[in-house]
């Protein structure tokens, strides 16, 4: 990402001021997979509903953005609903994380392929990564996101193919064309 990204976003998250702690319904079926007092990493977290949610299950969130404005929000809204969340900003294209780090990572609606085998990486052994992004086809009814952040038909499953796969779907969803994941690292202790 660049400067002129970081200001673009700043600029949208600028008018805002609260953010639900409600996660994407079809999310929910999955929370029994949460580990209360594990590590969760919100990827291009944004207003940070999807930290916020994590939050609200007792996991140690950190959330990382390009977009101080944003995280200065996931922040204020944490403190209202009595959550605390470390915030970091990040540019995603000089993103280094731990390897095994984390129990949860999740990554709504921002494509950058070689940042799925980070994400991989990054996970423990049992580690749920969580993640919808907007496919190539959601240009035939929408002008945003751009093509350079949809990922092609099938990618998605592709780049997260070290992972167990508990769901994934793909199409047309909510009006926008998607591919959710909701994927767990092997635990060849367990399995």
């Amino acid at each position: 990402m660049s400067k002129f990204d970081q200001i673009k976003w700043d600029e949208r998250y600028s008018s805002q001021t609260f953010s639900s702690v409600e996660p994407p319904p079809w999310l929910e079926t999955f929370r029994t997979w949460l580990i209360p007092d594990g590590l969760g990493l919100d990827i291009a977290s944004g207003s940070g509903r999807i930290a916020l949610w994590l939050a609200s299950f007792g996991l140690n969130v950190t959330a990382i953005d390009i977009s101080e404005v944003a995280l200065n929000l996931v922040s204020a809204n944490a403190e209202k609903h009595g959550f605390t969340i470390e915030t970091m900003v990040v540019d995603l294209d000089e993103l280094i994380l731990p390897v095994g780090g984390f129990d949860v990572i999740t990554c709504f609606h921002y494509w950058q392929p070689d940042l799925f085998t980070i994400i991989c990486d990054s996970l423990k052994p049992g580690g749920i990564f969580m993640a919808e992004i907007f496919t190539e086809p959601n240009l035939e009814r929408h002008e945003h996101p751009s093509a350079q952040y949809l990922a092609e038909t099938g990618k998605l499953k592709r780049v997260c193919d070290s992972l167990e796969t508990i769901c994934y779907e793909e199409g047309w969803l909510d009006e926008n064309s998607l591919a959710r994941i909701v994927a767990r690292k092997y635990n060849f202790l367990l399995d």
